[in-house]
């Protein structure tokens, strides 16, 4: 009975057209980092989108920082750190730097908005 209603769920979510979101390829956005920001700024990106951040320093160590989704990675100059998450909470989120990078270093800041277009 109960591989019936697993059969049924699953049918449902496939009529309904949810997709999965771990089995998509993640949507690729390359986030440098640079003395005292980000870019793109803002990262837009949609609820239920898998993200693949492919995180770079184009002049000093840095640190991409978005509370909400756990996110914490460091990164050196040249280095590229590739960080995926799934955008399940809609909002507009701080990117901020957790490494003290220099004297510009606390309004190094981006926004991360997850919209439910």
């Amino acid at each position: 009975m109960k591989k019936r209603f697993l059969f049924l769920g699953l049918g449902l979510l496939l009529l309904t057209g949810i997709a999965f979101a771990e089995d998509k390829e993640p949507r690729v956005i390359k986030l440098e980092a640079f003395q005292y920001g980000f870019s793109p700024d803002p990262v837009e990106v949609k609820t239920g989108e898998r993200i693949k951040l492919e995180i770079t320093s184009r002049d000093v160590k840095h640190g991409v920082y978005i509370k909400e989704y756990g996110i914490n990675e460091t990164v050196n100059k040249g280095e590229t750190k590739e960080v995926e998450f799934t955008a399940d909470k809609a909002g507009t989120f701080d990117i901020i730097c957790s490494v003290y990078c220099g004297s510009g270093h606390s309004g190094m800041k981006a926004k991360l908005i997850v919209s439910n277009q």
